[in-house]
């Protein structure tokens, strides 16, 4: 489970990437930082368990994801697209005509 920060620069620049994958983080620091909570944070501890588990939930959610994205792109050559477009020397002879 080694996530490296490259390989999160990566997966939230990636346009095949929905928007909701790379949204999912702002929605959850957007409720650790608003004062509307499940508890509130003004009961000591208890108030800011909440917030704690939301950010594991979203902290674990995203070592899951980008390893799952790292581990599809090593799979994947990194020229399939190029390979796939490139023409066949056997179809040079179509190209000629």
């Amino acid at each position: 489970m080694n996530v490296r920060i490259r390989d999160a620069v990566a997966y939230f620049r990636d346009s095949s990437v929905s928007a909701w994958h790379k949204l999912a983080g702002l929605a959850a620091i957007a409720y650790v930082v608003s004062p509307i909570d499940l508890v509130p944070d003004v009961l000591p501890l208890i108030g800011w368990l909440d917030d704690v588990g939301v950010i594991a939930l979203i902290a674990g959610y995203y070592v899951r994801q980008i390893s799952l994205y790292r581990s599809r792109q090593l799979k994947t050559p990194a020229n399939a697209t190029e390979q796939s477009s490139a023409i066949q020397p056997s179809q040079w002879a179509d190209r000629t005509r």
